[in-house]
Formats: C-alpha cells, sequence, structure tokens
C-alpha cells in the first residue's frame, strides 16, 4: 500500500503562498520616514521630499511644497503659502495672511490668525475655522 504525503505539502505551501500575497496587497503607502526642514527668519522657499516630512517655515514670507505623502507643514508668522500636495496632509498657517493649499488627499487645515484662504482639494478635508478665514 502506497502512501501519498505530497498532496499535504503541497496545500501547506499553497496557504504560506496566500499568507504572502494577503500582506502584500495590504502595503500600499509607499511612503517612508522623509525629512525635517526648518527656514530661518527670512522668506524661505521649502520643497519637501517624496515621502512624510515635517516642514516649518518660520517668520518670514515662506512657499512651503510638501510634496508627494503625507506631510505636516507650520508656516509660522508671516504671509505664507503653503501646498500639501498629495497625501493626506496637517497644514497650519499660524500668524499672518495665509494660502492654505492641501491638494489631493485627506487633508487638515489650520488657518491662525490673520486673513487666510483655505482650499482643500480632493479628498475629505478638515478645516479648523476658530480664525478669520475664507474656505474654498
Amino acid at each position: 500500500m502506497k502512501r501519498y504525503i505530497f498532496s499535504f505539502s503541497f496545500i501547506v505551501l499553497l496557504a504560506l503562498s496566500s499568507l504572502s500575497m494577503s500582506v502584500q496587497a495590504q502595503d500600499q503607502d509607499d511612503c517612508g520616514m522623509g525629512a525635517t526642514l526648518v527656514g530661518n527668519m527670512f522668506a524661505n522657499n521649502i520643497v519637501g521630499t517624496p515621502d512624510n516630512d515635517r516642514i516649518r517655515g518660520l517668520p518670514g514670507n515662506d512657499i512651503i511644497d510638501g510634496g508627494a505623502c503625507h506631510d505636516r507643514i507650520r508656516g509660522d508668522a508671516g504671509n505664507d503659502e503653503l501646498f500639501g500636495g498629495s497625501g493626506n496632509d496637517r497644514i497650519s498657517g499660524d500668524d499672518g495672511d495665509d494660502y492654505l493649499n492641501g491638494g489631493p488627499g485627506d487633508d487638515y487645515l489650520v488657518g491662525g490668525p490673520g486673513y487666510d484662504v483655505c482650499i482643500g482639494g480632493p479628498g475629505n478635508d478638515v478645516f479648523d475655522v476658530s480664525c478669520e478665514v475664507q474656505i474654498q
């Protein structure tokens, strides 16, 4: 009487292959740790990396573009232009008359003191309107 053990091994191998594929399918976010970028007291033009960045402008009229992925952008004092780019970004204008544009993604925008323009873009965006702002 012959016994076939190979069918049992084959079934276990398929189960492991299926498990491996499931784990890979859940990894849809290619964003890694990005940079921490800090400006100075002058007007800065700062562009983030393709990963998750933390960017702060400090005083001065700054232009900041976070680029792709999920960035945290803070303009600080000054009349700043802040762009989140694609991804779920958190953007804070702080003091000054700021322009905030979240871009595609689920963004959180905080104007801060001053007259600010906040544009969410495609996605489910949250606006903190505890100050005088114009929302589009």
